[in-house]
């Protein structure tokens, strides 16, 4: 009877070893799609007409979209100056001004106000690079930074003295922390 009941805790050991490892196998096939599907961007078909419109009707804001799309992250999130929109498209700063506010309109964009720098967030609705059924909304996210040397101050070349910090990142529960800085001695 007891060797029954060993035999009987090993079958079992190794029905839930067998489950983990099929858990762990899914997993890594899941990340493995990611990972092969990282360099691409999806579009809605049904989005198609509208887009072509766009392009008969602001070739500009067309041109700065698809450039967006181009360097969005998985939040569908750019940061990028409008001295970057001039040079990428060789249009004045008034042409790339109305181009956005017309991308925003037709509700390709939305942009977020981050001080005197604009996110635009790409609308999910046509484009996207990630499993489109995740559709949580978030207040955080991160953004690709295109910038051009048009963008930096011209007497500013001296970097040997620039410190760079991290950005403290809060989970849920947590204290604010920053990575890599020392506590204060006065504390």
């Amino acid at each position: 009877m007891e060797d029954q009941n060993n035999i009987n805790a090993e079958v079992e050991r190794l029905r839930d070893s067998n489950a983990r490892l099929l858990t762990l196998l899914e997993q890594q096939e899941r990340e493995n799609n990611q990972k092969k599907n990282i360099d691409f961007v999806q579009l809605y078909k049904k989005e198609l007409r509208q887009l072509r419109s766009l392009v008969k009707a602001n070739p500009t804001a067309a041109q700065i979209l698809l450039v967006f799309v181009e360097k969005m992250n998985k939040q569908n999130a750019v940061i990028m100056s409008f001295k970057t929109l001039e040079q990428i498209t060789k249009k004045t700063r008034q042409t790339c001004s109305k181009a956005v506010r017309d991308l925003r309109a037709a509700n390709f964009i939305n942009i977020i106000k981050i001080g005197n720098a604009n996110a635009y967030v790409i609308n999910s609705n046509v484009f996207w690079t990630t499993d489109n059924q995740i559709k949580e909304k978030f207040s955080q996210f991160s953004a690709t930074v295109v910038a051009c040397g048009a963008d930096q101050d011209e007497d500013f070349e001296d970097w040997s003295n620039v410190k760079l910090k991290q950005i403290p990142i809060i989970y849920p529960g947590e204290q604010l922390t920053l990575i890599g800085e020392e506590a204060d001695d006065n504390t």
